[in-house]
């Protein structure tokens, strides 16, 4: 099993509505025209990387030009969100913008309708035919499924502790929601002694910053989280994580599938679709959990972060 790997161009390829012609992205291009050939519509999302707002414009833009629907959040949004919000309403297809810090290089990557990569044997590579009509542009919320669903896996009934002494997070509207949503009040009950935390651009990485400055290691983070899911929620799975660190991981959790990724992250999406998940993690603060997506959600695992260290404080002084 191997993925269909994201469109790789420089910002200057949208611009001149290029970068589906480059020779590397042509049988991405073309599977996403086959694919919109018997559903002629995408949804359309971006990562909170400043300027990409404009470049997934000029990106719609060309699909229109070639018959495509394209329906976009009116801000930034998590790409588990997508994910989810793909598999829920089962779309044949949705595409994710991002790009590296200085908005220099891209990715578009391509979701399946079970909110994953492509699978390669599924890729459609026959030629297509031009359109004779012009897509239409369209706002689709993808954020208010994805916050009733991380309240919905949020505890109720845990304990009062640790808090965040500040949480930063990217997605302003996101973050508005989540503020109104009361069984998500554990993400804002300020602990002045509490670690800072910061999700990444995409929403897929937690950064965790301890009160002596230290950073947490990854591994460090999901240890918490997986001890906390298999005693105390009696949860169970597969755990997933990069070639070298998954089977001493494990080793704590007796009974427990592993598999390890030697590839890259493309690789680990892909594979964590296809699997029962319980934790899945990779190098860069990225943790996937059971009930979210094969990509990394970390304002859930913020969540299971503060109630596995509630939840461990209270043991030790039972």
């Amino acid at each position: 099993m191997k993925p269909l790997y994201p469109a790789t161009f420089k910002a200057a390829d949208v611009e001149r509505q290029h970068w589906a012609e480059i020779p590397a992205n042509i049988q991405f291009y073309r599977h996403v025209r086959n694919v919109c050939n018997g559903f002629p519509s995408v949804v359309l999302a971006w990562s909170a990387r400043p300027g990409l707002e404009s470049l997934a414009a000029g990106i719609a833009e060309g699909l229109m030009n070639s018959g495509i629907n394209v329906f976009m959040p009116p801000q930034a949004a998590p790409i588990c969100a997508l994910s989810q919000a793909i598999g829920a309403r089962n779309l044949p297809i949705a595409l994710y913008l991002d790009a590296d810090e200085q908005v220099a290089n891209l990715t578009l990557a391509a979701l399946s309708s079970h909110g994953g990569p492509f699978d390669q044997q599924d890729i459609l590579t026959a030629p297509f035919g031009r359109s004779g009509k012009s897509g239409v542009a369209g706002e689709t919320d993808i954020e208010r499924a994805y916050v009733n669903n991380l309240a919905g896996l949020a505890d109720q009934f845990i304990e009062n502790g640790t808090g965040f002494s500040e949480l930063e997070i990217p997605f302003s509207a996101l973050l508005d929601r989540l503020h109104e949503n009361p069984a998500l009040k554990i993400l804002f009950q300020q602990d002045p002694e509490g670690p800072k935390a910061i999700v990444g651009h995409d929403g897929q990485t937690l950064t965790i910053i301890e009160k002596d400055g230290r950073q947490m290691q990854t591994t460090e983070i999901a240890s918490f989280i997986t001890s906390y899911l298999v005693e105390d929620r009696m949860a169970a799975g597969t755990l997933l994580g990069p070639t070298g660190q998954v089977h001493d991981f494990a080793r704590s959790f007796a009974g427990l599938e592993t598999i390890e990724i030697d590839d890259s992250l493309t690789d680990f999406h892909h594979r964590a679709s296809f699997i029962d998940l319980l934790i899945g993690w990779w190098h860069n603060g990225l943790i996937a959990h059971q009930g979210g997506s094969c990509f990394g959600d970390a304002i859930l695992t913020a969540v299971y972060y503060l109630e596995s260290r509630r939840r461990h404080h209270q043991k030790k002084n039972m």
